[in-house]
């Protein structure tokens, strides 16, 4: 029977650049969290250095993230803004991108949509934009030349 699953990608932000690196995907299920990770210590490190070495960061990466916060948000009251609350807190510096997206799939299905996902918003390679030849002139009114 073909059911409607909602999920959010995992993001690890750099505090100072702004810049953002999609880490796996926060899918709900029975109003509960199943982890999907899809990078690895390499890229991460690429972000920040010590981004591996956060302990919630070393658990997305080993796999153990899941089950702790299953039962942190067991313990919680069934409200949706509560749990999404607390599982903020929990997360930090991993963040669930919102808004919440819905895909249909079957459980034959539901598998392979997951990994359809990942490939696409997690484990493509970054876009690398490159600097226009030639001298550069800066377009701001406090430039004096």
């Amino acid at each position: 029977m073909t059911q409607a699953h909602e999920y959010q990608l995992l993001a690890v932000e750099h505090p100072t650049r702004g810049e953002s690196l999609n880490v796996g995907l926060l899918l709900w299920a029975d109003g509960l969290p199943r982890v999907f990770s899809a990078t690895s210590a390499q890229r991460l490190a690429a972000l920040d250095p010590n981004l591996p070495r956060i302990p919630v960061v070393a658990a997305l990466l080993d796999g153990s993230l899941q089950d702790s916060l299953r039962a942190a948000l067991q313990q919680r009251p069934d409200e949706p803004a509560a749990r999404q609350a607390l599982l903020g807190l929990m997360l930090r510096p991993i963040v669930a991108l919102p808004p919440a997206h819905v895909f249909a799939a079957d459980a034959g299905q539901l598998a392979d949509r997951i990994e359809q996902i990942l490939d696409f918003y997690v484990r493509r390679p970054a876009l690398q934009v490159k600097a226009a030849p030639g001298k550069t002139r800066r377009a701001s009114r406090l430039h004096v030349e």
